[in-house]
């Protein structure tokens, strides 16, 4: 992660753990841009503690604050550009 280092992050979920699930879900755009909006979202989750991956249930809730921000995208996106 960018400007942090995983020592500083604790037992989080680190973008690259979900980068490959999150370019699925964040297609909105040809550019692709929303996927650097996402991966910056995700850092300040991480700095939040919201991207915990232990215990399971934190895990688990972590996962699905990413697919809420990518719906959230999508809708904003709908609704702003028709998109």
């Amino acid at each position: 992660m960018k400007g942090d280092s995983e020592a500083d992050l604790g037992d989080c979920i680190l973008w690259d753990d979900i980068d490959s699930q999150a370019s699925d879900m964040f297609k909105v755009w040809l550019c692709g841009g929303e996927l650097e909006w996402a991966e910056e979202c995700w850092r300040f989750f991480q700095k939040a503690g919201l991207a915990d991956c232990e215990p399971w249930i934190e895990h688990t809730r972590s996962l699905l604050r990413l697919v809420t921000l990518a719906r959230i995208y999508q809708e904003f996106s709908g609704f702003k550009w028709d998109e």
